[in-house]
């Protein structure tokens, strides 16, 4: 199909040179195959081959080469030029005449001058190839470095057209996210590490048990392990927390929290704890208060039981218990101061005088809260009674009375 396509182009060509030629030589142009002239001469001269004498030298310029001449083919028909002589300066184009002359050309007269070669045309024309036109000359053969990554090539054969390959195991490069955990063949066997199952390189008992197995308790090595204890290897376990009982009174520890260690406490009224020396009569606030029972000046629940009291003299261990009083009897000239001791926490106690001599009554204290106290002046001299009771039957198991006269 190319050879046929090529005919086609040239072959009006070839007419145009042909046309051109016997433009150059002058005269009428020599038509080929045209063996006599129109007087029945032979040749291809206008006057024939012979000169006038018969002979066959030339005698002159007679003939083709008679005469001034034209130049042919300059673009410009002269006297001696005509259409048949010379198409190419002579003859007016005309598209569908045969011949592609002037200003025709595959474009405007393709009927003369061949069809244009165009790509996808069907045709491989002479100035394409299977780089520019592979719809029509067909694909070129595939080569490393034209760009493509062909069918028969890939990144390992062609990296310049299929770039470079992916990093994979087993391609002799560490790289990518390849390690020695995940790539052996390419990074190495991995350095011993703690928990790979493996004792090696600078590993230890003591610093990775999980490979090489727990070390032998040993006290001093650190490590607190085995049968070591604080008692036992405070180096290791460090110092034991304060126990009471263990002879040594430590900075948390005090007579209160720990006897055994700190030894006893001395005894304190008040201080909430009924220590050995203690009891509910000496020490009500620590030991809590004694059952009420009949004191030692009983009994003295009426004036004419009342024990004579000495002036100055403070009577303790006394009591005052349900439905209870306590008569006291004393002397005096002129007045009386009495004193009632006692802690209403307990029970509130009150205090009264009266005479022995009248019966009447001479004074009381009725206060609230701790104590009670009572005095007089300018009383008639003679015997007189101290009554103590609990205010709105109250008890108290412990209380001290001190009478002073004058």
């Amino acid at each position: 199909m190319a050879s046929r396509s090529l005919l086609l182009v040239l072959a009006p060509l070839l007419a145009v040179v042909s046309l051109v030629a016997s433009c150059t030589q002058g005269g009428d142009p020599v038509m080929v195959g045209d063996d006599d002239d129109d007087d029945g001469t032979s040749g291809s001269g206008a006057a024939g081959s012979s000169d006038d004498d018969g002979d066959d030298d030339d005698d002159g310029p007679t003939g083709a080469g008679a005469g001034p001449t034209s130049a042919g083919g300059d673009g410009s028909c002269d006297e001696s030029e005509s259409c048949a002589s010379c198409a190419q300066d002579c003859c007016a184009s005309s598209c569908g005449d045969g011949q592609c002359l002037g200003a025709e050309s595959c474009s405007s007269c393709a009927e003369d001058c061949g069809a244009c070669e165009v790509c996808g045309d069907g045709t491989c024309g002479v100035a394409e190839s299977c780089t520019d036109c592979a719809a029509d000359c067909g694909a070129c053969a595939s080569h490393c470095g034209d760009g493509k990554c062909d069918a028969v090539e890939d990144c390992g054969a062609c990296a310049a057209d299929c770039g470079a390959c992916a990093p994979s195991c087993g391609d002799a490069s560490c790289n990518g996210g390849e390690n020695c955990a995940t790539c052996k063949a390419d990074c190495g066997v991995c350095p011993p590490s703690c928990g790979d199952g493996t004792c090696g390189g600078a590993e230890t008992c003591g610093n990775c048990p999980l490979d090489c197995g727990a070390c032998a308790a040993s006290c001093g090595d650190g490590t607190c392990s085995g049968s070591e204890t604080c008692g036992s290897c405070a180096s290791d376990c460090g110092a034991c927390a304060p126990v009471c009982g263990d002879f040594s009174c430590d900075a948390s520890e005090s007579c209160w929290s720990c006897a055994s260690d700190c030894g006893a406490c001395p005894s304190t009224c008040g201080d909430f704890w009924c220590d050995k020396d203690e009891s509910c009569g000496s020490c009500a606030w620590d030991c809590g208060e004694c059952p009420c029972s009949a004191d030692w000046l009983e009994p003295n629940n009426s004036s004419a039981l009342a024990p004579e009291l000495f002036t100055d003299i403070t009577y303790c261990g006394l009591s005052i218990c349900s439905n209870d009083a306590d008569w006291f009897e004393f002397d005096l000239f002129d007045g009386f101061f009495v004193d009632v001791l006692f802690d209403g926490y307990f029970g509130d106690l009150d205090v009264e005088v009266y005479s022995a001599k009248t019966l009447a009554f001479v004074d009381g204290a009725y206060t609230t809260g701790d104590d009670e106290f009572l005095s007089a002046f300018s009383l008639t001299p003679g015997t007189y009674w101290a009554r103590v009771i609990g205010k709105n039957g109250d008890e108290n198991s412990d209380y001290c009375i001190s009478i002073s006269t004058f």
